[in-house]
């Protein structure tokens, strides 16, 4: 299971009264106003919940956000930059190798608490320069269900991951909804590992601007294109990433 696999439990699309005091307090505390208290959210491993489950006595389906009433949720639409599923290059009860849509060779072993990017297609600086991305408003990356590296390989793996904008319409009833997106650093980590990033940079720097300006463009056009898919459902917008 991954992170960003939460779906909502209740059906409907009617907010509840405490949805609607949650986005208040959100609101506020955006605002830089006192809220009634201070808001409280997180991530949790796909890893963590099993145990979570066993220890606390809970059922097969417990959901943290709903049984400790967490205050807001962030969703994950398809931010590769080829949309398409993975390609499995191996599969064995203990492991599964797949290329991703940021053309990353990933490996992932059931007994590790996260994958290993071993190779990229984008192994040259080169091909890099030249890469050309899927159009940001393309309507499966909000619309369609389908393989997502962010949404669907964590510590967990899956696969088809839930189509974003029903994501959004299922936890809407019960939580302040905030769509995303990655910068390009994140992008970047992906994309060519952090390695080739940082030698890149220091190799090529004025070119590899260039590059990361481009990379910086697309994503905020997928920001913009994930704000009009949504058609205002989702109460705001993180943009996030490993940029320490």
């Amino acid at each position: 299971m991954s992170m960003f696999e939460t779906s909502g439990q209740s059906g409907g699309e009617a907010r509840k009264a405490r949805t609607l005091q949650k986005l208040e307090r959100m609101n506020r505390t955006l605002r830089h106003q006192e809220p009634d208290r201070v808001p409280i959210r997180d991530f949790f491993w796909g890893g963590f919940l099993p145990r979570w489950r066993r220890e606390l006595n809970l059922p097969d389906d417990a959901n943290p956000y709903y049984h400790y009433d967490l205050d807001w949720i962030v969703t994950v639409p398809n931010m590769d930059p080829w949309i398409r599923p993975f390609e499995t290059l191996r599969e064995t009860p203990e492991e599964v190798v797949v290329r991703t849509g940021f053309g990353a060779i990933l490996r992932k072993q059931s007994a590790w608490p996260m994958p290993e990017m071993t190779a990229w297609e984008m192994d040259t600086f080169e091909k890099l320069e030249a890469a050309e991305f899927d159009p940001p408003d393309e309507r499966r990356r909000f619309c369609v269900a389908g393989d997502n590296q962010s949404a669907g390989v964590g510590d967990g793996f899956a696969r088809n991951s839930p189509a974003w904008i029903e994501t959004v319409r299922s936890l809407r009833p019960d939580f302040p909804v905030y769509g995303s997106m990655i910068e390009y650093a994140e992008c970047l980590t992906r994309l060519i590992g952090q390695q080739n990033s940082m030698l890149w940079m220091g190799l090529y720097p004025e070119r590899m601007g260039k590059v990361i300006d481009r990379i910086g463009a697309f994503y905020t056009a997928c920001a913009k294109a994930e704000i009009d898919a949504a058609a205002g459902l989702p109460d705001g917008f993180v943009v996030w990433g490993d940029v320490a």
